[in-house]
């Protein structure tokens, strides 16, 4: 095992970057879970709209009954009947929307539309849009219920102003995720990357040498089993590293684990290791085209960067471009937020459910099994060469 030994020893100079990355990492882990929160459960609230009217028409009961339910839904901000005054408030976001009541409106609002003046396509406007379609379709039926506008817009903003208590219930098992939990794992892989890379390229950097071949190919040790003591080092390091982030994983979310069960823990670091195996096989391929430890921090980061970008480990994939998302579904870290995803979104474990969590899984081997194909070839054209 002197093999064996010698790259424990090449590995105690990285113990200082991995004990640094590891704090930076639980650092921002624990930073981003605090701040997310639980935003699941804040996702459906109201906005308050900034919004101006301007009034050319006498102040009616429609008119009022009109400020008096967007008072309540929105933010109404007084400005000048003022064209320049009004265009520089929209350009400088002081307002979203503004609403300009025509002379004439009062006496034949079924019939006369509001001026509206808004930025176009943005969310607010759909959403005031609604808001003013409600309003006049309440007091359009209360007026033929009674003819007083006066008692229409009363009763139109009694039923408006109505509110229902909704409860929700849980009910199994489940617990709700929160958003610090998926940020964590997502970074999971970003960590993986890096830290695998750096324990098995510093060991290959070294055993990759001219001279140190030259002098093993006259050592005693046969070229089989000095390879099979680095993997078995890049193997025996990938866990410990592995164990080491699903551990700190496991401390910060113990009570969504533990509601969850095992099965989701065993799945959750099944999914871990197979994303490992990856890592592995990349580093191993990459450390072949440098012999410089500059050059391999540059390719790990950039390797690092390069796939938890367009795979959706920093961005989650519908944030981004439809050409950017055709891109990431080709990047093996894809399809390990896939199968985590997959894996959240269980509730019972049948065959049928676990059938994408399997897939992903063997398409992240698959990469492993790629890249370690490519690397085979490469060394043998080295060797040739």
């Amino acid at each position: 095992m002197k093999v064996f030994k010698t790259c424990l020893l090449i590995a105690r100079r990285c113990l200082g970057i991995l004990l640094a990355f590891c704090g930076i990492f639980i650092s921002i882990s624990v930073f981003s879970s605090k701040m997310q929160g639980n935003t699941m459960e804040k996702i459906f609230q109201g906005e308050a709209v900034p919004y101006t009217i301007i009034n050319r028409d006498q102040d009616s009961a429609v008119v009022q009954g009109l400020r008096t339910y967007l008072s309540t839904q929105a933010e109404e901000i007084e400005m000048e009947d003022d064209l320049l005054t009004l265009q520089d408030a929209l350009f400088y976001a002081e307002v979203d929307y503004i609403i300009i009541i025509p002379q004439g409106f009062s006496d034949d609002f079924q019939q006369k539309k509001l001026e509206i003046v808004s930025r176009p396509g943005a969310m607010q406007t759909y959403l005031m849009d609604q808001l003013l379609e409600n309003y006049f379709m309440h007091v359009r039926l209360q007026l033929q219920i009674t003819a007083e506008p006066e008692e229409a817009v009363a009763n139109a903003l009694e039923s408006l102003n109505q509110k229902i208590e909704v409860e929700k219930q849980q009910f199994g098992n489940q617990q709700e995720m929160s958003e610090g939990y998926q940020v964590y794992f997502r970074m999971v892989g970003y960590a993986l990357i890096v830290l695998v890379f750096q324990f098995i390229s510093s060991v290959q950097l070294v055993f990759g040498r001219r001279e140190i071949r030259m002098r093993h190919d006259s050592a005693p040790i046969s070229k089989r089993r000095m390879l099979c003591e680095i993997g078995a080092y890049g193997v025996l390091v990938s866990l410990a590293i592995s164990l080491l982030l699903m551990g700190i994983g496991y401390g910060m979310n113990a009570a969504y684990f533990n509601a969850a069960g095992w099965q989701k823990i065993g799945l959750v670091y099944l999914n871990e290791i197979t994303f490992m195996l990856v890592a592995i096989a990349l580093s191993v391929l990459c450390s072949q085209f440098t012999s410089n430890q500059t050059v391999q921090s540059v390719i790990s980061n950039f390797m690092a960067l390069s796939l938890s970008f367009l795979g959706g480990l920093f961005v989650p994939m519908e944030l981004l471009s439809e050409s950017l998302q055709n891109i990431g579904r080709l990047m093996p870290t894809y399809w390990y937020v896939y199968t985590f995803e997959q894996i959240n979104e269980l509730g019972h474990y049948t065959a049928s459910s676990l059938q994408p969590v399997w897939q992903g899984m063997l398409l992240q081997m698959a990469y492993a099994v790629a890249f370690f194909c490519v690397t085979l070839a490469v060394v043998k054209y080295k060797r040739m060469e």
